[in-house]
């Protein structure tokens, strides 16, 4: 009886305020997305830190604009900047072709490769012995990703190209559904993928699937003006992260790529023109400072030509005070004992 007339024991007010505060701080903390430096110049700027790390970024671009360059570089930085092994599932060039061409850039690829820090994997397709059947998938493909990454313990990936893995396949359908797979293993392997891809006429890809269901898109583009050549680069799409929106002029180097971006652009053109203030702000100080000097030495010369015309004036006025007293002295009348004394001796 006793117990059931016994009220439950609660926590004060204040407790139970500051615990739902709490949860509800906990609820709203916002969580962010994790980016994964790329370590090209310039492209960690824009994207506010690299690629969305554990996610697949699509480059697209016409022939010759740098897509492969980039992703190899992406695994480059990663294995020697980051300590991030990475593999390259290449579908176009070999393991030795591909070395030669990105030597120019300065990458060592086979020393890379020797160290247990990339691996360059060459898989021929070949079109016309590609079938478009009701069970085509990537499995075989799954298990040759795996193999390799487990092998090295890659955390980045390149898959060069997209269009040469899933060429022959003209069913819609089968492509989106083996797209999803492909970048859905890739996530749950938490791998940072970089997928190159050639651009379409009508579409962003020439799929015009990819785009949908990428997380990350960068676009690259050559102009040709007046003889000239300009790269540039475009962040087309960034899921769940703020990214610079412009067109921003790259170059390919002996060191690398490099992206400028536009706000180092004016921040370098403002440098310039402090610089120039500067220079003139020091150009009209050293004249004043040097009219100063001049002002400074005529004065001197002044005050001493005015130091030796008073020594005159004061020597003139001494020597007129001298020249007044010994006339005074010879216009002084005579005494008059003396002047009986000349008379007498006159007479």
């Amino acid at each position: 009886m006793l117990l059931g007339l016994v009220a439950p024991i609660r926590a004060p007010k204040g407790d139970m305020r500051s615990a739902e505060l709490k949860q509800r701080k906990l609820k709203s903390f916002p969580v962010c997305l994790q980016k994964c430096p790329t370590g090209i110049h310039g492209l960690d700027e824009i994207t506010l830190g690299g690629l969305p790390r554990g996610r697949c970024t699509l480059v697209f671009g016409s022939p010759g604009c740098g897509k492969t360059l980039l992703g190899v570089e992406f695994l480059v930085r990663g294995a020697t900047l980051f300590g991030e092994p990475g593999v390259c599932l290449s579908f176009e060039e070999t393991a030795e072709e591909l070395a030669i061409n990105v030597a120019s850039l300065g990458f060592d690829l086979n020393d890379l490769i020797n160290r247990k820090k990339l691996l360059v994997d060459h898989v021929h397709l070949d079109r016309s012995l590609i079938q478009e059947t009701g069970e085509y998938d990537l499995e075989a493909l799954f298990v040759r990703l795996g193999h390799a990454v487990d092998s090295i313990g890659a955390k980045r990936i390149l898959l060069d190209s997209v269009e040469a893995l899933f060429a022959g396949l003209n069913n819609e359908a089968v492509l989106r559904s083996e797209l999803r797979r492909l970048f859905r293993w890739l996530k749950d392997r938490n791998l940072t993928a970089v997928v190159t891809g050639e651009r379409g006429q009508a579409t962003l890809s020439r799929h015009g699937i990819e785009e949908y269901i990428s997380d990350c898109i960068i676009l690259l583009d050559t102009q040709v003006n007046e003889t000239v050549l300009t790269r540039r680069l475009r962040v087309v799409k960034y899921r769940g992260s703020t990214h610079g929106m412009n067109e921003y002029p790259f170059e390919i180097a002996s060191d690398g790529i490099s992206v400028l971006p536009v706000t180092a652009i004016f921040t370098r053109q403002e440098i310039e023109r402090k610089q120039l203030l500067l220079q003139r702000k020091r150009l009209m100080m050293d004249a004043q400072i040097a009219a100063l000097q001049l002002d400074l030495e005529s004065d001197a010369q002044e005050s001493q030509q005015l130091a030796e015309e008073t020594l005159k004036i004061m020597k003139w006025e001494r020597d007129r005070g001298e020249m007044a007293k010994s006339r005074f002295a010879d216009k002084a009348p005579l005494e008059p004992g003396n002047g009986a004394a000349a008379r007498r001796s006159r007479t």
